[in-house]
């Protein structure tokens, strides 16, 4: 599902993806990959968001995402609200972070 505001240029999802996006803000840069259950709780600018690898997803963009790309076998919630630069993760991770400023 694409619920998509304002100005999102360049979303993209590929293969088999539910992942819940709740981005009100700039979104830097998110990486995931791998086999990763994470809950994201990012507060103002995200611009660039990327998921790799068997994805459920929910894309719910509210202002600028410039580009967020998903594909293949991950389950995770992007709650973004303020400054994160850049976050990644990698292989096999369950883990809850809560990011209010950076």
């Amino acid at each position: 599902k694409l619920e998509v505001s304002n100005k999102a240029p360049s979303v993209k999802q590929s293969s088999k993806c539910q992942t819940k996006f709740q981005v009100s803000n700039k979104v830097p840069s998110v990486k995931q990959s791998s086999k990763c259950q994470t809950k994201f709780q990012v507060s103002n600018k995200v611009p660039s968001v990327k998921q790799s690898s068997k994805c459920q997803t929910k894309f719910q963009v509210s202002n600028k995402v410039p580009s967020v790309k998903q594909s293949s076998k991950c389950q995770t919630k992007f709650q973004v609200s303020n400054k994160v630069p850049s976050i990644k993760q990698s292989s096999k991770c369950q883990s809850s972070k809560k990011f209010n400023n950076t």
